[in-house]
């Protein structure tokens, strides 16, 4: 499945938002509201129209009489405004679903309650019963500030016979390897323009030239300066519609290895044989580049929820949102949900994700999918071999994808005049370094 989990905000949005966060104190004692909700009723802003959420309120609802979830629709055109100009004036949610909220800010701000000693003093979970390394990876300077009932992977996947067997590279790595294929090969979709590429190549690494702490930013180090040339060498666009054979020529390309890497998150277990199909080969999670060292890999979540520090019942609050580290699966229901090729994500609870491994690899589990070329495989079991395969990439990622869109934006905004041959790299690396530094210590 094409990755296309890159979530933009608008500007002027965020730039609202930015207002509030400067105008509140900068640390949890200051931050105050003022309400005239009803003190019964727990107010929860959802920024999206899926009926998941509200199944959980409805159960939740009914099982408790002396407190209420009462949703809140912010979704759609103008309801990240709404919500922000609500918290500006005082009205602050008990429950805020984080999808398109700045979340480092928030949490650092104080505007949202640390979650690890919830889960601690609960007697039904404890750091035990859940998956640590995801919950880590979300952490602001060691607090937990949302609550996700599973998590995908996202990543770069190229067969390793092209990118070698590796976790982490760096831009100059991959011109290596890529050099080394055949005249008409492309890096990654042959439909590839800048806009993509600086999707692909800037995911992982605008953050890693920010220090939060001091301030100060780094994107005139030669390290960036190469990744932005790098970009501005693929084509403004490229016209190519899956209509016209674009697939046919994908899956082709890929087959035949002049394809070294696909932009795409995995979400199954069953997705490793999958990739190994559909690129001929054995195949390596390599990540996007980075310069660091570190892991090229993410977590992310779809469904993400915060209880504000201001919450007026904070434990009815933890009563809901506690649901996401609880177990959910029962052996014989996990085994229809994957026979079904239903399931997608993996669990952070660490009961339901034991059962998930098992499950994986059980004769006991059947089920037949096409690859990308049209054969028929099989998906499950898979085979220990490959589960030692997702278990070491899953124990070695400590990134989770929670980026500030806002900087993304403008930082690719900054760059428009460069690609299109306006402006010089030493200018636009010169405007992004003071464009980020100024907007990094304004929010600090």
């Amino acid at each position: 499945m094409e990755s296309n989990l890159k979530r933009r905000i608008p500007i002027l949005l965020l730039s609202i938002f930015a207002v509030c966060l400067l105008a509140a104190c900068k640390d949890a004692g200051g931050v105050t509201g003022t309400f005239d909700w009803d003190e019964n009723v727990l107010v929860y802003a959802a920024l999206r129209e899926e009926a998941m959420y509200r199944e959980a309120v409805d159960e939740f609802n009914s099982t408790h009489t002396d407190v209420q979830i009462e949703v809140r629709d912010y979704s759609g055109e103008g309801g990240l405004d709404r919500l922000t100009t609500e918290i500006l004036a005082g009205k602050i949610p008990d429950i805020i679903e984080l999808q398109q909220m700045p979340y480092q800010q928030l949490a650092q701000k104080g505007y949202l309650e640390d979650l690890w000693p919830y889960i601690e003093g609960d007697p039904e979970l404890g750091r035990g019963a859940v998956m640590e390394g995801p919950l880590r990876a979300a952490e602001i300077n060691g607090g937990l500030y949302m609550a996700f009932p599973s998590v995908l992977i996202n990543t770069l996947i190229g067969p390793e016979r092209l990118v070698g067997s590796r976790y982490s590279w760096t831009v100059k790595d991959l011109q290596e390897a890529f050099a080394s294929m055949p005249e008409d090969s492309t890096i990654t979709d042959y439909y590839a323009d800048k806009r993509m590429m600086f999707d692909m190549m800037c995911t992982m690494i605008l953050d890693s030239y920010v220090d939060w702490e001091t301030g100060t930013c780094s994107f005139d180090s030669e390290g960036f300066r190469e990744t932005l040339a790098f970009v501005n060498s693929f084509p403004d666009e490229v016209d190519w519609t899956p209509e016209n054979g674009g697939i046919a020529e994908l899956r082709e390309r890929r087959l035949s290895g002049r394809q070294m890497l696909w932009m795409n998150g995995f979400s199954a277990l069953s997705d490793i044989p999958m990739l190994d199909s559909l690129f001929g080969g054995r195949t390596a999670f390599v990540g996007y580049p980075v310069g660091d060292g570190s892991v090229g890999s993410s977590f992310e979540s779809f469904h993400t929820v915060a209880i504000s520090s201001v919450c007026r019942n904070k434990e009815a609050a933890w009563a809901y949102v506690r649901s996401s580290f609880l177990p959910h699966y029962t052996r014989s229901m996990l085994t229809k949900r994957l026979e079904g090729g239903a399931f997608y994500g993996f669990p952070i609870n660490r009961a339901d994700f034991e059962l998930l491994m098992d499950l994986s690899v059980s004769p006991g589990v059947s089920y037949k999918s096409y690859n990308g070329v049209g054969e028929e495989i099989d998906l499950y079991p898979i085979s220990q071999e490959d589960l030692a395969r997702f278990e070491d990439l899953y124990h070695r990622i400590d990134k989770f994808d929670i980026g500030d869109h806002e900087m993304r934006t403008f930082i690719y905004e900054s760059c428009a005049p460069y690609f299109a041959g306006d402006k010089s790299l030493d200018e636009t690396v010169e405007l992004i370094q003071s464009r980020t530094t100024l907007y990094v210590n304004e929010r600090r």
